[in-house]
């Protein structure tokens, strides 16, 4: 679900996020989340291979993102979701949300 790698010279983190996200399991993701070191000041999410998603999971990452900036930590995002995935992003508003906070 998530997958830690740090760059060579520990200034960024490639957080990938795959597979079930939907609220069944969000309280593993929320976790695993809290377990991600504060330390770097790049923060680089790729979110890719998702087979379940719902509106749970933007609101999670968004809390984590929102904490990340509040730390003054860079970000920057990687959407690879099928159609439907994509369009729950956008109706939803959470597209023009994750980038404007990219942008900052």
């Amino acid at each position: 679900m998530l997958e830690i790698r740090k760059s060579d010279d520990s200034s960024s983190l490639n957080l990938i996020i795959t597979g079930d996200v939907s609220v069944s399991q969000i309280g593993e993701l929320q976790t695993s989340l809290m377990s991600v070191p504060m330390d770097a000041s790049n923060y680089h999410f790729q979110i890719e291979k998702i087979e379940n998603l719902d509106l749970s999971f933007f609101q999670l990452l968004l809390a984590f993102t929102r904490k990340l900036l509040s730390l003054n930590k860079r970000l920057n995002f990687e959407w690879n979701l099928v159609e439907e995935y994509r369009r729950i992003m956008e109706e939803s508003g959470f597209s023009n949300v994750f980038n404007e906070l990219q942008s900052i």
